[in-house]
Order: structure tokens, then sequence, then C-alpha cells
């Protein structure tokens, strides 16, 4: 699947020009945040990285091709991995501890019980009108 999706990367220049001009944008905010707090020896090399992506953006996009395309890739390997991260934390922190405390509490929301004197487990449900409204808003 992510074989698939990093095969699926659009590298055309326009792409490739908009990386460049993203990139330049970032590094050069990043720098003057630097040298905001007095970080100048840091901040040169930021600037001249933003330097770059904006000249190679603006002239020669097809030169970001190989950095767009592992930046993207890394881009999808981390939104693979979060993406199971993320789920794993919501229903491990959020979803089993509300399991635990609703059957610490007894209750039964799919009403499991058994009840043999029963002769159907069947639940009737309420006739609502055939009318096309209902049908239309169906939830």
């Amino acid at each position: 699947m992510i074989i698939e999706d990093f095969k699926a990367i659009r590298s055309a220049p326009r792409d490739l020009r908009k990386f460049g001009m993203t990139m330049g944008i970032f590094f050069g905010l990043v720098g003057s945040f630097l040298v905001w707090k007095r970080h100048e020896s840091a901040a040169l090399y930021l600037f001249i990285a933003a330097g770059v992506f904006l000249v190679a953006g603006l002239v020669f996009p097809r030169a970001l091709w190989p950095i767009h395309k592992f930046w993207m890739g890394l881009a999808l390997v981390m939104g693979w991995v979060m993406t199971r991260v993320i789920l794993s934390v919501v229903f491990y922190v959020v979803l089993t501890p509300i399991g635990f405390f609703v059957r610490l509490s007894g209750k039964d929301f799919m009403n499991r019980t058994i009840e043999p004197e029963k002769e159907s487990y069947w639940s009737l449900r309420q006739k609502s009108p055939a009318d096309k409204p209902s049908y239309e808003n169906q939830f």
C-alpha cells in the first residue's frame, strides 16, 4: 500500500515548484526566528537553504525531484505509523477504560442475556410511514 502511494507521488514541475517555494519560506521563517532569538550562526545556514530552495523552485524545479521524492516518502511512512499509533492510543486510553467501567457497572447495551422462557429474541421495531421524505432522510 505504501509502495503504491509512493509511486503515485506527483512530481510535475508545478508540484516541484510549490515544494521549493514552501520549503524556502519555511526555512526563511525558521531562520528569522533564530535571528530573533540571537542564534545568527545557525540562522545563516537556514537562510542559505531557503535561498537554494527558492531559486531551484523558480529556475530549475527538476533539481528538487530527489529531495521532493524523499520528503514525500518520509511523510507517507510517518503518516502510516502515526495512524496506527493514534488509533492504538484512542483504543487503549479511551475505549478500553469505558468498556471496563461499563462491565463493572453490569450494563449490557446489546441485551445479550439468555432467557430460556423467551420464544424469540427478535426486537420488533415501530412502523414508520412509507413516504418520500422518510426515504430521503434515512438517518
